[in-house]
């Protein structure tokens, strides 16, 4: 261990050695590293930074992005942290490693990409043009968690992706985000073939605000429409579809009040809920005339 010892700090702090000189002694407390003395060998590749490449294609790595997969919990944070330690040259491999089929595991490595945060913004626009859907499906999820000016870009791309479910995760990502500048995308987004992509492009709507709003209200009936059938669907949905159209008030009373004529069980219930918000004249009379009518069928 003593020697390993000052191998690494001699590969850490000895700005004389050329990056030849830096990469054996590391290379070699990689082969033989401990758990305990691991930590050391984490900063000592994220130091190493041009000699990255011939350092990530060593078991060590594979072993860090196999410990993701560990049922123990302490054994996979260590190597969320070791590889987090690592940082952009990590990135690469953290990428290719989101072909993994195991759910769990991919959603780890996008933790770690998570938590290197903007340098591996450039990577994961990379891969949302990959051909396998499970890594654009996880470099988008990890857009939303990380953030700023270029995911968005990235993301109000990925609404048009071929796969429905990264369609669904970018709009969900550009919820989180809450960016004013997605508005369009997602307004369009209400049109989606694939009711959970209305259902999340709705969402995130919501949950950009008052902007939203605004722009739903002077983009016509087809919007409203939209958002009228999302409170219809066969599915759980977010109640706050419900709120949004509640916030645009009398726009959306005549469509609600015509849905509400012929509605039953909880869609019956979801559009009354609307209605009652809004609190016009006319919502609340077209609920008062559904339930009389429910009544005197009751009584026939």
């Amino acid at each position: 261990a003593s020697s390993l010892s000052v191998g690494l700090h001699i590969a850490l702090y000895n700005h004389n050695y050329s990056v030849t000189k830096l990469t054996e002694p590391v290379t070699n407390a990689i082969r033989v590293a401990t758990i305990s003395f691991q930590p050391v060998v984490y900063v000592a590749l994220g130091r190493l930074l041009p000699s990255h490449a011939l350092l990530l294609k060593t078991t060590f790595f594979e072993k860090l992005i196999a410990n993701l997969h560990a049922s123990d919990g302490t054994t996979y944070k260590r190597a969320t942290n070791s590889l987090t330690k690592i940082g952009s040259p990590a990135v690469p491999l953290l990428i290719e490693a989101l072909r993994i089929p195991n759910h769990e595991t991919r959603w780890r490595v996008v933790d770690v990409l998570v938590e290197i945060g903007l340098p591996a913004v450039n990577a994961l626009a990379s891969a949302l043009s990959n051909s396998d859907d499970r890594v654009r499906r996880s470099a988008a999820h990890a857009l939303g968690r990380i953030g700023g000016h270029q995911a968005v870009e990235l993301l109000i791309g990925a609404l048009k992706d071929a796969n429905a479910e990264t369609r669904q995760l970018a709009a969900e990502a550009l919820g989180q985000i809450g960016d004013p500048s997605a508005i369009s995308a997602l307004i369009f987004a209400l049109q989606d073939k694939e009711i959970q992509v209305r259902i999340h492009a709705s969402n995130a709507l919501f949950q950009i605000g008052d902007d939203a709003v605004k722009a739903i209200m002077s983009s016509g009936q087809k919007t409203i429409r939209a958002l009228v059938d999302i409170e219809l669907a066969d599915m759980f949905i977010y109640a706050s579809n419900g709120w949004l159209l509640a916030k645009i008030g009398e726009l959306v009373v005549e469509p609600l009040v015509h849905a509400l004529q012929t509605a039953h069980g909880f869609k019956y219930n979801r559009v009354k809920g609307v209605l009652q918000s809004i609190g016009t004249p006319e919502a609340l009379a077209a609920i008062r005339m559904r339930e009389a009518k429910d009544k005197n069928s009751s009584n026939q």
